[in-house]
């Protein structure tokens, strides 16, 4: 049952794990075929449009001072901000490389990916944590 806005967090934030794992896929995929391009920008803008509610807007918060709660609450919120802003960055570099596809490298772009679902799989550690070991 959903009590506070808060609650809604573990609802959203599945979306753009997911996306972000298909956006890499993708990634490996569209170095055969253009068409794969094409659906991977779509999927990296809404990969970053879905971070935002659940990063922005519906993220618990915590003001109590059990250290272990408050040092994984600490690692998991500086990350899933970390995780939005690489997120803006591969958007801008996907926006840089349609205007400009000389210059920018699909290396980048991979190394952006895999940096994200890195991320990713970190802020999912700590929250997964949180909520089912620490009580959260």
């Amino acid at each position: 049952m959903i009590k506070t806005i808060s609650d809604l967090h573990p609802l959203l934030v599945h979306f753009p794990i997911v996306l972000i794992l298909l956006g890499l896929l993708f990634n490996l995929l569209s170095y055969r075929d253009y068409k794969w391009q094409q659906a991977e920008f779509l999927l990296d803008i809404l990969t970053f449009v879905s971070l935002v509610f659940p990063v922005w807007f519906v993220h618990a918060h915590y003001h109590g001072n059990d250290g272990l709660v408050l040092e994984y609450y600490q690692k998991h919120s500086t990350l899933a901000l970390l995780l939005f802003w690489v997120v803006a960055l591969l958007v801008l570099v996907r926006i840089l490389e349609y205007y400009y596809p000389k210059r920018v490298s699909i290396y980048v772009v991979a190394i952006i990916k895999i940096l994200a679902t890195v991320i990713t799989i970190l802020v999912g550690h700590y929250g997964a944590y949180l909520t089912h070991v620490l009580k959260f």
